[in-house]
């Protein structure tokens, strides 16, 4: 991470790292819980956000800009649009448009982009 924001910033950029988050970090009642069940595992072994905490921590102690869509992809989740396609779970058209939208109010509300 750090390399690729001095890259950046020797090209005259700015590097943000954004998080996106996995469907079963969005959906945990319904992903999480059947997965549990099928494979018997334990909730007190696992820790679904610790990768967003690594990286929050670690952009933290170098001073990188960080944009986790984790909140804003579960906050929507909670109606009956679904945000990834359930074959290979990875973001669907409305849920790449959220994640846009979401990024673009971060880099306006950090005055990033005018």
């Amino acid at each position: 991470i750090q390399k690729t924001s001095n890259v950046s910033h020797q090209n005259g950029s700015r590097f943000i790292v954004v998080i996106i988050p996995t469907v079963v970090q969005v959906y945990e009642t319904s992903y999480w819980n059947r997965i549990k069940r099928i494979y018997r595992l334990r909730e007190e072994d696992y820790n679904l956000l610790l990768p967003n905490q690594f990286i929050r921590e670690t952009c933290e102690t170098l001073g990188i800009d960080l944009f986790d869509a984790t909140p804003l992809l579960r906050r929507v989740a909670s109606s009956d649009e679904g945000l990834y396609d359930p074959v290979n779970q990875h973001l669907n058209p409305y849920g790449h448009q959220l994640l846009a939208k979401g990024i673009v109010d971060y880099l306006r509300e950090h005055q990033l982009v005018n």
